[in-house]
């Protein structure tokens, strides 16, 4: 699901950052920690085979990678237009334990120099619910580059639950399986 920016995982941005505690900087997530620009940003929205065209154009030519506490660490790392733009949305998200409220990134693990996360969604107007799971996961090189790989998988249509809701426990199961629908591929180097 992506939000008007094209970012992929604004809702588990937006979901974690109403509940913001203190804290941050543990479980060796500060590694990624950082400003940087944008050096390829491409997008395949027909699979996830290889990935697609250059859409850099179209996206900020920056990200910021912060640690912040939402009960417990998460890195997030989010869109910025410049260098001088990311080091403000680095100190803005320091300074307050908080994220920006537009698209982003959040990633709840980290082993080595891998990050992983995942946003899941699921809605329906009728009976019958849709969803999709978002997984990501961001690399970080020995040269200070990261490169960051964003893969869809859309749920199968499955029911509402007991209690008449669309659960994302219920959408991650329907999406078990399926699949990739669509690949979104950043690298991008410290400024």
């Amino acid at each position: 699901m992506k939000n008007d920016q094209g970012w992929v995982g604004a809702i588990g941005v937006l979901l974690l950052s109403a509940c913001a505690g203190g804290g941050g900087g543990g479980g060796g997530m500060d590694r990624f920690e950082g400003t940087y620009s944008i050096t390829s940003y491409t997008e395949n929205t027909m699979g996830c085979d290889v990935p697609g065209p250059s859409v850099a154009d179209e996206h900020p030519g920056g990200l910021t990678g912060v640690v912040v506490n939402f009960f417990v660490d998460v890195l997030t790392l989010h869109p910025c237009e410049d260098a001088a733009d990311c080091a403000a949305v680095m100190a803005d998200a320091e300074a307050n334990d908080s994220i920006p409220f537009f698209g982003g990134f959040i990633f709840e693990t980290v082993t080595g120099n891998t990050a992983t996360g995942r946003v899941t969604s699921a809605s329906g107007f009728s009976d019958e619910c849709n969803g999709s799971v978002v997984n990501f996961t961001l690399t970080l090189n020995a040269d200070g580059s990261i490169r960051l790989e964003s893969r869809t998988h859309e749920s199968d249509p499955f029911p509402r639950d007991s209690e008449g809701f669309c659960a994302t426990e219920d959408a991650e199961a329907a999406a078990e399986g399926t699949p990739c629908t669509e690949l979104t591929v950043i690298e991008a180097s410290p400024f």
